[in-house]
């Protein structure tokens, strides 16, 4: 029996979850935090997600929607470009819960201890999210600030 590898993070948006929602889920937002990704899917459980390089139109993640409630809750399957979805995949959920002046997102990625070399994958995951969440973060800040001027 192996230990869970589960990454978990859970981070507070000043926003609405629907903004939220739109900017985790519509391509042209997703450029600005993932990567220079845009993710692309029609949301429909057992259908293909990709996410594709805005610039160059590579896909550098593939998966299969496995849970869409539109505005709520987003768990789909993920893999190399290059590699077959296995029987065990890792799993991406993103999970809103709104409160009265802001947005709870809770990402969950894992498990990675079914990975060949998937501490490393872990760990690297861990620091890419906080990346990922400070560039996300980042498109409310300016927001914020437009609103101000």
């Amino acid at each position: 029996m192996h230990k869970p590898l589960i990454v978990q993070k859970i981070v507070k948006f000043p926003t609405d979850a629907e903004t939220l929602w739109i900017a985790l889920t519509d391509p042209q937002y997703t450029r600005h935090y993932m990567y220079g990704c845009e993710l692309i899917s029609d949301w429909i459980p057992g259908h293909d997600i990709v996410w594709k390089g805005a610039t160059d139109g590579q896909v550098y993640v593939h998966g299969k929607i496995i849970e869409f409630r539109d505005g709520e809750k987003l768990t789909f399957s993920t893999a190399a470009p290059d590699k077959a979805i296995p029987d065990n995949p890792i799993t991406v959920t993103y999970e809103l819960t709104p409160h009265k002046d802001h947005v709870i997102l809770s990402i969950t990625q894992g498990d990675y201890a079914t990975l060949e070399n998937g501490t490393e994958h872990y760990k690297n995951s861990l620091e890419g999210w906080d990346e990922v969440i400070e560039d996300l973060k980042a498109l409310f800040e300016e927001e914020e600030e437009e609103e101000e001027s």
